[in-house]
């Protein structure tokens, strides 16, 4: 789940618990030469690639909170840059030139709000994260103009956006949608997101100058978590659902 083309479109990263635990993988843009890229043995997911493809940001949780880390594709150093020993940091995404990590925290609350925090060289190059919203707030992008940060209230529906350096908050799009606080992606003049219809979710766009929204296309199974738009704007990944399976385990002898 949670795919990322890399920036030239060859590569695809992921988040897989194949092995049994949640890591890092990625694969050529059609599918093959499947790489694990992580062997942490832990929760460990939200793929981002770098602007020039050298680094994916992702989170993992080594303890008792998740934390922000890099690594050198492929198989390179791992990196903490961003990590609050009393909360959760996760999701991250890059900046458009690489100086910033944006991701979401809970760090000084219960509620996860937007946060930043520079790079430089694939590691962290300010003192500290730096707090962007005040809203709840997941899965933040930077805008095409990178003037400002797009993100998901997972307790309202729609797009909201704040400066890249911090202020005023406003409602970019009401929604309805997306259907996940994953599922939507920036383009050149608009907007894709999976609408919330079931069973299967719809494709649809927003036309950020008409304010019109049109639809694409119907998912047959429902969707999961994840969606991102290949570097020629040509393409969309997304995650679905095929099953969602379940044991009832009996245990002996327990005492």
């Amino acid at each position: 789940m949670l795919p990322q083309f890399s920036p030239d479109g060859n590569k695809i990263a992921f988040q897989s618990s194949r092995t049994g635990y949640s890591e890092i993988w990625i694969c050529n843009a059609d599918g093959s030469n499947l790489i694990q890229v992580t062997n942490n043995r832990t929760l460990t997911g939200s793929p981002h690639w770098s602007p020039d493809g050298r680094y994916l940001a992702f989170d993992s949780r080594p303890g008792a909170h998740s934390e922000v880390d890099i690594i050198d594709v492929p198989g390179g150093q791992t990196r903490t840059v961003a990590r609050f020993p009393d909360a959760e940091s996760v999701i991250p995404s890059w900046s458009h030139d690489g100086k910033w990590i944006y991701f979401s925290s809970n760090h000084g609350g219960k509620t996860f709000h937007i946060w930043k925090v520079g790079i430089e060289n694939g590691a962290t190059a300010t003192d500290a994260p730096a707090q962007l919203s005040k809203s709840i707030g997941l899965a933040a992008l930077e805008s095409r103009d990178g003037r400002s940060v797009l993100f998901a209230d997972p307790s309202n529906p729609g797009i909201w956006t704040v400066p890249r350096d911090g202020g005023t908050e406003s409602l970019l799009w009401k929604g309805p949608g997306p259907d996940l606080w994953s599922n939507w992606v920036p383009a050149k003049d608009g907007l894709y997101f999976l609408s919330p219809n079931r069973p299967g979710s719809d494709i649809e766009f927003l036309n950020f100058t008409t304010g019109q929204v049109s639809h694409l296309a119907k998912l047959d199974k429902p969707s999961f978590y994840g969606l991102a738009l290949s570097p020629d704007g040509r393409s969309l990944l997304y995650s679905q659902q095929d099953r969602n399976d379940h044991q009832i385990l009996l245990l002996k002898d327990f005492h």
